[in-house]
């Protein structure tokens, strides 16, 4: 019963660790400066490239909380999960995940790394 007691105290100790890691190596397809936000077309513009909002869209923070998409502003750095509808070569770009990245990130070295 003792080990049993010692193992979950290690695993409770180990996941903010091992949650914290995977939190530095996020996944994105794409990463930019947000250039414009049009709630009432449901489109954002993020480094040049216009997507739209997934019906089912969530916006995380710098700390992976989500938060309201009203919360994204023009300028802020951002790393955005995507997929695409429609015929090939004209397709309609969605986001349906935006991750707020802190103003210090080095967007080059993020797209990079994927």
């Amino acid at each position: 019963m003792r080990t049993l007691k010692s193992l979950i105290a290690i695993f409770f100790i180990a996941l903010p660790m091992l949650s914290s890691a995977a939190d530095n190596d996020p996944q994105f397809e794409f990463a930019g400066t947000v250039d414009s936000i049009d709630m009432d077309n449901e489109m954002i513009i993020v480094g040049d490239m216009p997507f739209r909002f997934s019906p089912a869209i969530t916006v995380l923070d710098t700390g992976r909380h989500p938060v309201d998409r009203k919360k994204l502003a023009t300028g802020t750095k951002v790393g955005i999960k995507t997929y695409s509808r429609g015929e090939q070569g004209d397709a309609t770009q969605y986001v349906y995940e935006i991750q707020m990245l802190r103003s210090n990130v080095d967007l080059e070295k993020l797209m990079d790394d994927n």
